[in-house]
């Protein structure tokens, strides 16, 4: 094999290395996220809250504030 075709081959495999790490962060990022989730449903239900939290959801805007460096959701 040419020199120039396995140093491209060493380059794909690297790049795929790569990516396949940050896949798999990304899926813990995901497993933590879902759990998360988990927890937040339990605790809306266990607090008696789902018509609240329904509410909010179907009637929240993002607001922008110079006090707060990111939008946040508001009614």
């Amino acid at each position: 094999m040419p020199m120039a075709v396995k140093k491209d081959l060493n380059s794909l495999k690297e790049q795929y290395k790569n990516l396949h790490e940050h896949m798999l962060d990304i899926n813990d990022d995901l497993d933590r996220c879902m759990e998360e989730l988990e927890y937040y449903s339990a605790f809306i239900e266990w607090k008696d809250l789902t018509d609240e939290f329904t509410y909010f959801r179907e009637h929240a805007y993002e607001k922008c504030d110079e006090n707060h460096p990111f939008p946040f959701l508001t009614l």
